[in-house]
């Protein structure tokens, strides 16, 4: 009697390889295989993948563990079996002359290797010569193919399980799945893509070999084990990736293309539209915020320069005072003739400061040529020498600068140092980028402080140049003020004028 248990174990042997099939015909057998029994047809064919085959007589007494049961006919009786003798060929090249099989219930037959377009035949018969049994063993080029296909919102590995054993009896496509019309399967956004994968009647499920290579990683991975119901919950949306499959030892390799669809947000119009609203925004809120910022500086300019003409149009009344003063005096004193002369250049003076009033800036030769008249008006009333030192670097006429701003340094000098038919020194001088005036007289008696000389037109130029200094951060204006036993020097310094 033959017994078959299950799960069992083989008795007395070697450790059994991937796949065993038990072939229940005259002479029962035993069949392993490393790489997969593909298939057993009615003519005695059997399908293998290229690899290590191993062949056994089956015991009748032994617990025999198998996945598949092939039942051709019913065993011959024991002593029938003992009578027999076997023969194998190898690609119809004899391979082992004419064997008895009593004695060899439980052991090899033949464990060998098949190669791509390899068979091996074994042969049977009876002490009469008639053949009793017979079969061909061939290797066969075998390519995975995908059926059909699924996608589901979510993985569940318990499940996975399930859907194997069920997909295992079933060669068909199950409810739900989409028959597969050519190599390249779009995935939704967030799907998981079940493949199915043609099966074979004796093909172990979990031979099949794949790899996945994204379009965003070029790296080619290693050959991972899979089933024939392959799951892929590892694809990412928005990106493209080639599937390869085939069978262990099989060089056949088939390929297939994912495609798994972006979500909305990494749609391509979406992303320009984003990019594009948020730098439309951008540039909108940095319009607005540097058309806020340059009206609040142009509000904060409109009103330094109002104050700056101010202090400048103050400077003029302070300035008449004066002469009309000296003019005075000159009257009171008999001398006609030379007020006369200081009336007619004190005229040219006026013309020519109340035009400029409203000027931020005048050209230096301009501002010097009233600066001389000044002098010249000074000069009839007190009777001092003067001479001006013009650095040749220095073109008046392509400079600017404050109209009357020197005034008050000069009139200090007057007052203080050349009243007395002293003499002034005015210095129009270039010290690396900065252009620098200074006005030299010989040193009174009277100690001046720097921020004093002048009296109130000395404060007046004093606001002047903290106004400029906040309209012209980069190029302020300094003052510095030296004086010893000898002489004192008034030095306007601008700063940055020639960069």
């Amino acid at each position: 009697m033959f017994l078959c248990l299950f799960p069992f174990l083989v008795q007395g042997q070697e450790k059994p390889l991937k796949q065993t099939i038990c072939l229940i015909a005259d002479i029962p057998l035993l069949l392993e295989s490393d790489h997969g029994i593909i298939s057993f047809s009615k003519t005695g064919i059997l399908d293998i993948s290229p690899g290590r085959i191993r062949i056994s007589m089956a015991a009748r007494t032994d617990a025999i563990e198998f996945e598949h049961l092939i039942q051709l006919a019913k065993p011959l009786a024991v002593m029938e079996q003992n009578s027999t003798a076997y023969t194998v060929q190898w690609n119809t090249k004899k391979y082992r002359d004419w064997t008895p099989v009593a004695g060899q219930h439980s052991s090899t037959l033949i464990d060998t290797s098949l190669g791509i377009n390899d068979s091996l035949k074994l042969i049977w018969k009876n002490r009469s010569g008639k053949i009793v049994q017979k079969f061909t063993l061939k290797t066969k080029i075998l390519r995975p193919a995908i059926i059909g296909f699924r996608i589901n919102e979510y993985y569940d590995s318990i499940d996975r399980g399930h859907k194997i054993r069920v997909l295992k009896r079933k060669n068909g496509l199950p409810k739900g799945y989409q028959s597969l019309q050519s190599d390249s399967i779009q995935i939704q956004a967030g799907g998981i893509i079940e493949l199915k994968i043609k099966s074979y009647p004796l093909l172990v499920d979990t031979l099949i070999q794949f790899r996945i290579t994204s379009r965003e990683d070029k790296t080619i991975p290693g050959w991972k084990s899979g089933s024939h119901l392959l799951i892929l919950p590892e694809l990412k949306a928005d990106n493209n990736y080639t599937l390869e499959l085939k069978y262990p030892n099989q060089s056949a390799v088939a390929k297939y293309h994912l495609i798994h669809q972006p979500f909305w947000h990494q749609l391509t119009w979406v992303r320009w539209t984003i990019g594009l609203s948020l730098l439309t925004t951008t540039i909108l809120l940095t319009r607005w915020y540097y058309r806020r910022k340059w009206r609040r500086e142009a509000a904060q300019r409109e009103r330094l320069e109002e104050q700056l003409t101010t202090l400048q149009s103050q400077l003029n009344p302070h300035f008449i005072f004066n002469a009309l003063s000296s003019i005075e005096g000159l009257v009171t004193i008999g001398q006609n003739k030379l007020a006369n002369e200081y009336l007619t250049t004190f005229s040219m003076i006026m013309r020519d400061t109340l035009k400029n009033v409203d000027k931020m800036l005048i050209s230096l030769e301009e501002d010097l040529q009233l600066m001389h008249q000044y002098l010249k008006v000074e000069q009839l009333r007190f009777g001092f020498e003067y001479e001006w030192e013009l650095d040749p670097g220095i073109h008046p006429a392509e400079i600017e600068v404050p109209p009357m701003l020197a005034q008050p340094l000069i009139e200090n000098a007057v007052k203080h140092g050349a009243s007395a038919k002293g003499w002034i020194n005015i210095e129009i001088a270039k010290k690396n980028a900065d252009m620098l005036i200074r006005v030299t007289n010989p040193s009174s008696n009277i100690a001046i402080k720097p921020r004093t000389a002048g009296g109130y037109g000395w404060s007046l130029i004093n606001q002047r140049l903290d106004h400029f200094r906040e309209l012209n951060p980069d190029s302020p204006i300094e003052f510095e003020f030296s004086q010893d036993e000898k002489q004192a020097t008034a030095t306007l310094i601008f700063k940055n004028w020639f960069s």
